[in-house]
């Protein structure tokens, strides 16, 4: 169990369930240490979807160098956006997507909620069914809706208790992660399994290396979405380059290992693409019952930041002055409970397909995410240098009214100049197939977003919104 030093409690350990939702926590109620972050960010990339993505390096037809190669660029060029929002949490002391309100109005808001809250129902209901297949493996007789089912009551319990708890099973989970996959990592290689044409790099598919990369970007930055999520009880002085290296360390580095790890399992075990998990535990013999085990157990935690955030999400979205849900324990309680079983339905009835979908959904994804985090860091870093009025999040009539038309049209911009470099099995635009399936939307989404909201404040048309607390002050 981790050090209380690291990690806190902001209610009594006989009353686990945290008590805040998506409210500004308050300074006195701080606590806990940037390394907490690394474990957080370890543990939900040390899993089987990490593994699945992985693999599909090798349903693309990557050589396994060439696919080592694509991963390494995605993530540490991801890893910079997503860990950027990082420093957030303990700055502003609240939910990530709540603080798209200073760009795109306390209205307009919700089109990049509604956004995460896809995203988080999407990646729930893929990795629940993975891990409903880890428990299928460790008990045979069982059908897979009942694991899926057990993993999705699961991961809803440990998201009730909340945010200490998350850290707390981090800490934990991480080091036991650790040992499971590095045992079957080292399975792999001393069992025979490798030949060593595996290691020749071969001809260069441009294509498929682009989209690889583009996979792997948006693997790490859609953790962008609740980034500040797992930091904003941190003290609001934690150091921002503490919290940018631990979690970068700990996402880039399990990343790295486990999309690495699935491109070689798909490329010698070509089985590995239609069966991930069951090819997987066939690498440790009598050991498959005890790690399939640990396989659902990794599902868990990482389904958990996902209904997690999603709940807070929902919550910002739905939340008009506490009209609406109301955004107290309770309430939360219920919204986590009703994802949760929304999510698991989706996970039973879309279990066919399960790869072309999942690969799909990542980049359907990837469109959304990559303009919505150019916005949100172009505010806070260049705009606003996390200068923000708390207060001002949670009122309606404030400087952060309404709809922010300007960060709103650069988004959908953004979204629209993608779509010539959009690659996917449904749709592939006119760019991506001169580039023979090559995507480099995210580039583009990024790029364009960024621009255009940077400019937009240049020129006067977004207000900062120091100078309008400072006027609101003052009036």
């Amino acid at each position: 169990m981790a050090d209380v030093s690291e990690v806190g409690s902001a209610a009594p350990l006989a009353v686990p369930i945290e008590g805040h939702s998506i409210d500004f926590i308050p300074l006195g109620e701080r606590h806990g240490n940037p390394r907490s972050l690394f474990f957080i960010w370890w543990s939900s990339n040390m899993q089987m979807t990490t593994v699945l993505t992985g693999v599909i390096a090798a349903a693309l037809g990557l050589s396994f160098p060439w696919a080592l190669v694509a991963i390494m660029i995605g993530l540490l060029v991801g890893g910079v956006i997503f860990c950027l929002h990082s420093w957030q949490g303990p700055r502003l002391g609240i939910p990530q997507i709540l603080q798209s309100r200073a760009q795109f109005g306390f209205v307009g808001a919700i089109v990049p909620a509604a956004v995460a809250i896809f995203m988080y129902v999407g990646f729930f209901a893929t990795s629940n069914l993975l891990g409903g297949q880890g428990f299928t493996s460790a008990v045979p007789g069982i059908p897979l809706s009942l694991g899926i089912v057990v993993c999705g009551v699961a991961t809803a319990v440990l998201a009730i208790f909340g945010y200490d708890q998350i850290h707390r099973w981090a800490r934990l989970w991480g080091y036991l992660f650790l040992v499971v996959f590095l045992a079957l990592t080292v399975s792999l290689f001393v069992r025979g399994l490798i030949p060593t044409k595996v290691w020749a790099f071969g001809p260069l598919a441009g294509g498929p290396f682009l989209l690889m990369i583009s996979i792997s970007a948006v693997w790490i930055i859609s953790y962008a979405v609740y980034a500040s999520d797992y930091s904003r009880y941190l003290p609001q002085d934690a150091s921002a380059s503490r919290a940018f290296w631990y979690s970068y360390g700990g996402g880039v580095i399990a990343s790295a290992w486990l999309l690495a790890f699935g491109a070689l399992l798909g490329v010698i075990l070509p089985k590995a693409i239609s069966s991930t998990v069951g090819v997987t535990l066939t690498l440790v013999g009598p050991l498959a019952v005890p790690m399939a085990i640990v396989v659902a157990l990794g599902v868990i935690f990482t389904d958990t930041l996902n209904v997690y955030g999603a709940s807070l999400c929902l919550l910002a979205a739905t939340e008009q002055r506490r009209r609406l849900l109301g955004i107290g324990r309770p309430t939360r309680v219920v919204v986590i409970s009703v994802i949760s079983l929304i999510a698991v339905l989706i996970g039973i009835v879309g279990s066919s397909h399960f790869l072309t979908n999942y690969s799909n959904f990542l980049s359907f994804l990837f469109y959304l995410i990559i303009p919505w985090s150019a916005v949100n860091l172009v505010d806070f870093y260049l705009i606003q240098r996390g200068h923000y009025q708390p207060r001002w999040f949670f009122e309606a009539s404030g400087p952060y009214a309404g709809v922010k038309w300007f960060a709103l049209g650069a988004y959908l911009i953004a979204i629209g100049c993608e779509v010539p470099f959009m690659s996917t099995t449904i749709f592939t635009g006119p760019v991506a197939r001169m580039l023979n399936g090559g995507d480099l939307s995210w580039i583009v989404g990024l790029g364009v977003a960024a621009l255009l909201y940077y400019l937009a404040c240049r020129l006067g048309f977004v207000r900062r919104s120091s100078d309008a607390v400072l006027e609101a002050g003052s009036a």
